[in-house]
């Protein structure tokens, strides 16, 4: 049976352990969001290293998809390839299946005109695909797609 000086090292070795636990919890809670429409996790590892300044956009799956292709616009890219590339430069993949997830970002780039389809896929074959070539007719800003506000002039051709 402990002694009175047992029960008090006890009492206060839990209460130590208790306030560790609190810390800890409170840490955590740190990342959840706070509307509840962000991230469920924050991602962890060396993406989150902000090495030469990157923007946080540089972090995401498209935009490093999208660097990957245009860094040689003459090499062809199939999603196996793209992934087992990200997967070397380690790169986080938190999907389940990030060939899907990469299928999916090859249809959103290839939507937003970034690359294109070099050679359709049929069966076991995937897509093949290639970065567009930046030409100088791709200015958003272009007269030809401008509408015209209250005070320009209409251009007729």
């Amino acid at each position: 049976m402990p002694n009175a000086d047992q029960l008090a090292e006890m009492e206060q070795s839990m209460m130590e352990e208790h306030r560790k636990d609190r810390e800890a919890l409170d840490r955590l809670k740190r990342f959840l969001p706070k509307n509840g429409s962000g991230p469920q996790f924050a991602p962890v590892g060396p993406a989150l290293s902000t090495e030469d300044n990157e923007d946080e956009e540089s972090l995401t799956i498209i935009a490093k998809v999208e660097e990957v292709m245009t860094a040689d616009l003459d090499k062809k890219w199939t999603v196996p390839k793209m992934v087992a590339h990200l997967k070397t430069i380690a790169f986080p993949l938190v999907a389940k299946k990030p060939a899907s997830t990469m299928g999916l970002v090859f249809k959103r780039l290839q939507k937003r005109g970034r690359i294109r389809i070099v050679k359709r896929g049929a069966g076991r074959n995937p897509n093949v695909w290639r970065a567009n070539l930046p030409t100088e007719g791709d200015s958003d800003s272009s007269a030809q797609n401008e509408r015209p506000t209250q005070r320009q002039a209409v251009h007729l051709q």
